[in-house]
């Protein structure tokens, strides 16, 4: 009777851990860094959350919150309409902050994770700056403003930057090596966009020629993060 306890105890504990097993599992960790090329910078902080697919541990997919910056020199931002219309604002530097949502995926093999993620949701914020108008063709609705500053601030709102143009967003594909349990090293390439809207101030806008008020530019950096395990 002893022996029949002791094998179905024996039998549950089995079946608990091969449960445990089973469960998916969930990955906390931040990303301190930065991307750089030239005199361009990118820094960034990046708290994500990976979860673990049922029966497949390799495979993660992840949510997060990024606070990043954009930060350049002498920089021409195009309209979305640049093929037609040729609108430009040209800056002598551009900065800027954003905060956004992140989703990505990433794949684990031993102490190595490769990976991608973008801003789905992203709120930008930053100091106002003017950038001077040009067209290649001859204005037709906006001849007051063309081949003067033009006041703007970087686009507040933005909205799947990596499928929607005109858009402030950070996407980003990684490697990322665990020197320790709770210590690692990442290695990745940014792709971004920097975005500005045409305002004078919260109530009053300005709209240049064929109806553009967002301009942009897209830039391109190898990118470095310490990060940290924790959880």
């Amino acid at each position: 009777m002893k022996y029949t306890h002791f094998f179905l105890i024996a039998l549950l504990l089995k079946a608990a851990l091969c449960q445990a097993q089973k469960q998916p599992t969930v990955n906390v960790g931040m990303d301190i860094g930065a991307g750089f090329e030239n005199s361009s910078l990118a820094p960034s902080i990046f708290y994500h959350e990976d979860l673990s697919v049922r029966g497949l541990h390799w495979l993660q997919f992840g949510v997060g919150i990024r606070a990043a910056g954009y930060y350049t020199g002498a920089t021409d931002l195009l309209s979305t309409n640049d093929a037609i219309s040729s609108d430009t604002l040209r800056y002598n530097r551009l900065s800027a902050n954003t905060i956004s949502f992140v989703a990505g995926m990433n794949l684990r093999f031993w102490k190595l994770n490769l990976g991608f993620n973008t801003d789905l949701v992203n709120l930008a914020f930053g100091e106002r700056r003017s950038g001077f108008y040009l067209k290649r063709h001859l204005p037709a609705d906006s001849v007051t403003h063309y081949n003067q500053f033009v006041p703007t601030i970087p686009a507040v709102f933005n909205f799947m930057p990596v499928a929607t143009p005109n858009q402030n967003g950070i996407s980003e594909v990684y490697a990322r090596v665990w020197l320790s349990r709770k210590i690692g090293l990442k290695m990745a390439y940014l792709f971004g966009r920097q975005t500005y809207t045409t305002r004078i101030n919260k109530k009053s806008q300005i709209v240049l020629d064929n109806g553009q008020r967002r301009f942009s530019t897209i830039y391109k950096m190898p990118y470095l993060a310490i990060c940290f395990s924790l959880l």
